[in-house]
């Protein structure tokens, strides 16, 4: 099929946006045969609009926890029990499951100095890891990647999985990671008449205008890509039976390029919904059987394919929720949460104590452990950088990884 300019801009500018779009991002790809001197991987699960960590990881052994929840509480004897104390919700048994196999750790009472009840300014907070700063603009694990190997030869270290605009953790100065919606969006039919028309225009040799050449450029490489994924992970065969849920597809896909192995330290998903006003059980409880399940599903894919031990999750949300119950049989926007981790090489167990009911700030718990601390032990421990320089101090020691 022969084309010239005029109609190859004309006939084919709605797949020229997509690839403008899209590809030169994952052009990044195609030199990243190998990752940038470590294999290990962080999946962040990040839960949008405020995630009631009463609920989900339940002070059973608490009596002010009742007394605070009549109608919203989880009754005792439905806990997936973790200890006398505390236990998963009985809508997380993949969870309670991953505990018991010693994949789990549980970080109690996360927060930061003087909380913000604001979503947007909240999870600022948490994804700059920059609290004193009013407007940031740039995230943590930007920060990080920003001076990594992996950073200056144009590798690809981190990937949003989602629609929607970039979280600012994976944004920094001269650098922002791309989003993927499904694996799809990589691929371009070699039979489809745009899709020939597009191989061979950017394969021509040079001619015409600079934009032109661009445009050749940037479509070659992302071919490049392309084909390169589908040769890497055409092969890809879930190890585990994914529910049908949204996350669950996302994750699905998390395992999929963990297994072809771009170097891609860094994955970021979210489950949004969380912001649980009223009428909380029921919704509440179904968004944790969604997260729970799909983790399930995704970690025991990565234990089928050998990947498990280079791999952590970290689940957070920008806020818990009050103590008490409102009028509306739901719960406010509140301070301190837990954090749950995934990982084989974590040092199992309860980190921290459960926030006091007796000491409360304004009606909410407070925090004990500085969320940057889980941060700075992730970054040394686990993806092998120096916090510092991205969190700006050190913290306490926090011996997350084993």
């Amino acid at each position: 099929m022969k084309i010239d300019r005029r109609s190859f801009f004309a006939g084919s500018a709605g797949a020229l946006v997509a690839l403008s779009n899209l590809r030169p991002a994952w052009a990044r790809l195609a030199a990243s045969a190998a990752n940038d001197g470590s294999d290990r991987t962080l999946v962040l699960v990040q839960l949008l609009g405020g995630n009631d960590g009463l609920n989900w990881i339940v002070p059973h052994g608490h009596d002010a926890y009742y007394r605070a929840r009549p109608s919203l509480s989880v009754r005792a004897g439905e806990v997936l029990k973790v200890d006398d104390e505390i236990g998963f919700s009985p809508s997380c048994p993949a969870l309670s499951e991953l505990w018991q196999e010693g994949q789990v750790s549980i970080v109690q009472g996360v927060g930061y100095p003087d909380p913000d009840r604001s979503h947007f300014r909240s999870m600022d907070i948490w994804d700059s890891a920059q609290p004193e700063v009013e407007t940031p603009k740039e995230g943590w694990i930007g920060r990080w990647l920003s001076g990594t190997e992996a950073r200056a030869s144009g590798r690809l270290p981190a990937l949003r999985i989602g629609s929607g605009p970039v979280p600012l953790s994976l944004i920094a100065s001269g650098f922002e990671a791309p989003s993927l919606e499904r694996r799809e969006d990589l691929e371009l039919a070699a039979g489809d008449e745009v899709g020939a028309a597009l191989r061979e225009a950017t394969s021509t040799p040079r001619q015409g205008s600079d934009a032109l050449e661009y445009l050749r450029t940037s479509s070659r490489r992302a071919w490049q890509v392309a084909d390169t994924l589908e040769g890497r992970s055409g092969s890809y065969r879930p190890k585990a039976e994914y529910p049908g849920t949204e996350l669950a597809r996302k994750l699905s896909l998390v395992a999929q390029l963990i297994r072809a192995d771009f170097g891609t330290r860094v994955y970021h998903v979210a489950l949004s919904g969380f912001d649980t006003h009223s009428r909380q059980r029921p919704g509440h409880d179904a968004l944790l059987r969604i997260l729970s399940d799909a983790l399930g599903a995704f970690w025991a894919d990565l234990q089928g394919h050998g990947l498990a031990e280079r791999s952590m999750v970290m689940v957070h949300s920008e806020f818990g929720r009050r103590v008490a119950e409102n009028g509306s049989q739901g719960t406010d926007h509140g301070a301190a949460a837990p954090v749950v981790l995934l990982g084989s090489k974590l040092t199992q167990g309860i980190h921290g104590k459960h926030p006091s009911f007796d000491d409360l700030d304004d009606g909410d718990l407070r925090f004990s452990i500085d969320f940057r601390s889980i941060y700075q032990s992730i970054l040394e421990d686990w993806l092998g950088g120096d916090a510092k320089p991205v969190l700006g101090k050190r913290l306490p020691a926090f011996p997350l990884v084993g």
